[in-house]
């Protein structure tokens, strides 16, 4: 899988379980609307109060799942940030663009995920494809 087909599968698909660790390291997950953009960055949003957010301020390693309704699937593993300004308002128009009806306001905030490593499954087939991506590393 390219990184184009990366992106046009991701861009199907509006929601994922994504998971990073707790104050202990103990893992957490959920499920979760997103977004991408064109150049594979993942965008969800979640309140400043959750269990998500400060988690992700503490450390900002996620990971995603993506697709598993149909046999193919996205691993996402990537850096988590909450951008400001010009970018926050592009990434948030982004994720409003897919999910219309989601909450806003100031309590609302928008986390992007750079990726680092996918791998991308498909078991429709006799035989599994499997593929894995590796991006340059954000700074």
């Amino acid at each position: 899988m390219t990184n184009d087909e990366l992106i046009g599968f991701l861009a199907m698909h509006d929601h994922a379980v994504e998971s990073r660790l707790g104050p202990s390291g103990e893992p957490r997950s959920s499920y979760v609307g997103i977004a991408v953009t064109a150049d594979a960055q993942v965008i969800l949003n979640c309140f400043k109060t959750s269990r998500k957010y400060h988690d992700l301020q503490r450390d900002p390693r996620i990971a995603l799942v993506v697709g598993w309704q149909d046999a193919q699937t996205v691993q996402l593993e990537g850096v988590a940030d909450f951008p400001s300004g010009v970018e926050l308002d592009a990434l948030r128009e982004r994720y409003l663009a897919v999910h219309p009806d989601a909450t806003r306001g100031p309590d609302i905030a928008y986390i992007r995920i750079r990726p680092a490593w996918a791998r991308c499954s498909d078991f429709r087939g006799d035989e599994p494809e499997v593929h894995d991506l590796t991006f340059e590393r954000p700074a």
